[in-house]
């Protein structure tokens, strides 16, 4: 996970503050809701790739991974 912070007003650290985060920007479906559970505000735009990238427990079969469908669901769209 990367923080950048751009912002004329403010000059703080560059950690963006959980609950803060304006934008986020997720290559993974799943890892983009753990992060925005922790730094999504109810303004938050995401932008997120839509293709999963499947961890070790999945592809041995251990856990399964969600269906697309209910990621939108948990997401709220």
């Amino acid at each position: 996970m990367s923080h950048l912070r751009v912002s004329a007003e403010n000059p703080c650290s560059p950690l963006i503050s959980e609950g803060q985060c304006d934008l986020l920007v997720s290559l993974e479906p799943v890892e983009g809701l753990r992060v925005l559970g922790s730094y999504g505000n109810p303004g938050v735009i995401t932008l997120t790739n839509t293709r999963p990238i499947f961890p070790m427990g999945v592809i041995s079969g251990e856990v399964p991974y969600p269906r697309y469908q209910k990621l939108l669901i948990k997401s709220g769209s």
